[in-house]
């Protein structure tokens, strides 16, 4: 997991092919990277309008965009970009990247406290002082 955490900052394009899912978590673990000064998200065969979110982030403004045949043409043109040509791209993965990331050790840690409540028949514990009813 380190080395592909590494390879995630370490290189200049993070290439996302589309699977069988379109949501998959390739496409917000390549923004993320982004948003932390790492690879340029290059989604590869799906369209920005099938990605979770899209109501909210602007997928064409995170990453890039390109059909399987012209990938090899396409990244030699923006191996070519400055980095004054990406910069508006990364400023934006790190607002996104902001919304996008989360806790994962928190949240599973959440989840088996709240396993836990319900093996033992106590349930989860009302938000904010408020009854439960069932």
């Amino acid at each position: 997991r380190d080395a592909y955490l590494r390879a995630g900052l370490d290189h200049k394009f993070c290439i996302v092919a589309a699977g069988d899912y379109p949501n998959t978590g390739k496409y917000i673990e390549a923004i993320i990277f982004a948003s932390r000064g790492g690879c340029v998200p290059v989604f590869i065969g799906v369209s920005p309008r099938s990605l979770a979110f899209g109501s909210v982030i602007d997928y064409r403004r995170v990453a890039l965009w390109s059909g399987v045949s012209s990938l090899g043409s396409n990244l030699d043109l923006w191996r070519r970009w400055s980095a004054e040509q990406v910069r508006p791209m990364m400023e934006y993965a790190r607002t996104v990247g902001k919304l996008l990331d989360y806790d994962a050790e928190g949240a599973e840690q959440a989840l088996r406290e709240v396993c836990r409540r319900v093996r033992i028949g106590r349930g989860p514990e009302p938000a904010m002082g408020g009854r439960v009813y069932g």
